[in-house]
């Protein structure tokens, strides 16, 4: 089956903001044109409230904004003409949809109603001249501010994802951008969005890497909104720069515990290792998304650059419901689970019925993790990193308990008498006492997912991208204390 949010995102038109800098680059009239031209020709094939171009309005504003700063690119070497005049025209009638179609049906709001206060207030910003132009700009700019309170925990976007705080921390600099551009500053108070986007931005900062890479925890369904390279899904470089303008302080070499225990989510950095935990679900209907994994005390780990334990990733959101429940079940990532009973049942593509709650909380250099498991029995992990070793404590109170690494698929087991010995490229990990049973996922196992040329030990680099990994599940007694400890070599 197809997936229609490889449609959405060429709907997007986000590639058009890239060729027309080329075209300005090389001072190329011709091409230039030509992209007018492509404009023209999409509003021609899709009328109002026509195709998948009106299905949801995050797709209506992500385009407008790409429109607008593909004319802001060409005005450089294209002049205005009629056909100026349509495309502004257009951006119009995307004003007045996105304002009668925000997406205040969810159960609960979520990101695609932030991106689409944003783009309504851009148009707004960028169609001063329109009648209806303080309309859009004052429905996009109040409806964010209210938005933003409830939808930023802990200067987190509240889904329990890494991608989609990024995605919203984007959409917030690119509105900053127009807004320090546009003559409505003078007259409305944008403090409150800018301490957003200081706070989301270190944020940012605290989940990736020193090179701007960072770990996809939940969903990723590969969205932006400022115009990038080849960076890919998990890359944010380009959102660092593109913040500079703003003075927002990026903190280079990042040392230390941060946690956002309302969201269940947390970090550790020292020596240029990133691990990032996850605890489960905190209380509240509005901390149980409809992005979360069964990825309860799970965790993901990089050290310069190289993935040492994995989290499944995405994979994909439609097209596929066997894929998609594989890339959210709790076997594919590396947390805690037992054998006998799950930690939730996966209810549709996007629903969890009822996630266990965790809890988080740092003491020293050491995050502690909680999870109430439906067994009726609380869950512990504990970790730290001590120079270049990461070391891991898991009290085991499940039956049947099994502890899951997705690791790099160079790891291979040298030893698993006493205590368990994993070697990988720069690492070593070794388990003590050494599991009762050990089940190694590194090759096809399940024909109804999976074609000749791919596994079940698969993970998701970035939406739609996928990587072969090693599962290792390790069967561990009830009431042991299981020492995982992964040395990086220095």
């Amino acid at each position: 089956d197809i997936d229609i949010k490889l449609i959405w995102e060429l709907h997007r038109l986000q590639w058009l903001p890239n060729l027309a800098a080329f075209a300005v680059f090389e001072n190329n009239y011709k091409i230039a044109n030509e992209i007018i031209d492509i404009i023209c020709d999409y509003i021609h094939d899709h009328p109002l409230d026509t195709t998948v171009a009106w299905m949801e309005g995050i797709e209506v504003s992500l385009r407008s904004i790409s429109i607008i700063e593909t004319l802001e690119i060409l005005s450089h070497i294209i002049d205005a003409d009629e056909r100026i005049q349509r495309i502004n025209t257009l951006l119009a009638v995307n004003g007045n949809w996105i304002m009668d179609n925000l997406s205040y049906k969810w159960r609960l709001n979520n990101n695609h109603l932030l991106i689409e206060l944003i783009g309504l207030t851009v148009i707004g910003i960028c169609l001063d001249w329109h009648k209806s132009s303080k309309k859009w700009f004052e429905k996009g700019f109040f409806g964010l501010n209210k938005e933003l309170n409830s939808q930023i925990i802990q200067g987190r976007n509240w889904e329990p994802t890494t991608a989609y705080h990024r995605f919203v921390t984007e959409g917030i600099l690119v509105l900053m951008n127009y807004l320090k551009k546009s003559e409505f500053i003078k007259y409305y108070d944008i403090s409150k969005i800018e301490n957003y986007a200081n706070e989301m931005m270190g944020n940012l900062n605290w989940i990736s890497n020193r090179d701007g890479l960072m770990p996809l925890i939940g969903d990723d369904d590969g969205g932006y909104v400022i115009t990038r390279g080849g960076l890919g899904g998990i890359g944010c470089k380009e959102i660092f720069d593109y913040a500079k303008q703003f003075d927002i302080a990026y903190t280079e070499n990042l040392e230390g515990v941060k946690i956002w225990d309302e969201i269940g989510f947390g970090v550790i950095r020292k020596n240029n290792i990133l691990v990032h935990c996850v605890s489960g679900a905190p209380k509240g209907l509005a901390m149980q998304g409809s992005h979360r994994h069964l990825d309860m005390l799970s965790l993901s780990i990089t050290s310069n650059n190289n993935n040492i334990v994995y989290d499944s990733g995405t994979g994909v959101y439609f097209g596929s419901r066997l894929w998609r429940d594989y890339f959210r079940s709790e076997k594919n990532h590396s947390g805690i689970r037992s054998e006998i009973k799950p930690w939730a049942i996966m209810n549709d593509l996007f629903e969890i019925k009822g996630p266990p709650v965790g809890k988080m909380r740092k003491r020293g250099g050491r995050i502690i993790m909680e999870c109430n498991h439906p067994s009726n029995n609380l869950q512990t992990r504990e970790i730290e990193i001590e120079e270049f070793t990461i070391l891991i404590r898991d009290k085991i109170n499940l039956e049947k308990a099994i502890i899951t690494f997705l690791l790099d698929e160079t790891a291979v087991i040298e030893n698993e008498e006493g205590a368990l010995i994993i070697k990988g490229k720069g690492w070593t990990l070794t388990q003590n006492p050494s599991p009762t049973h050990i089940n190694i996922r590194d090759e096809l196992t399940n024909p109804e997912i999976s074609n000749p040329n791919e596994y079940t030990s698969t993970i998701s680099n970035s939406y739609g991208e996928f990587k072969k990994c090693i599962i290792f599940e390790m069967h561990h007694n009830k009431n042991s204390t299981v020492q995982t400890n992964i040395e990086i070599n220095s």
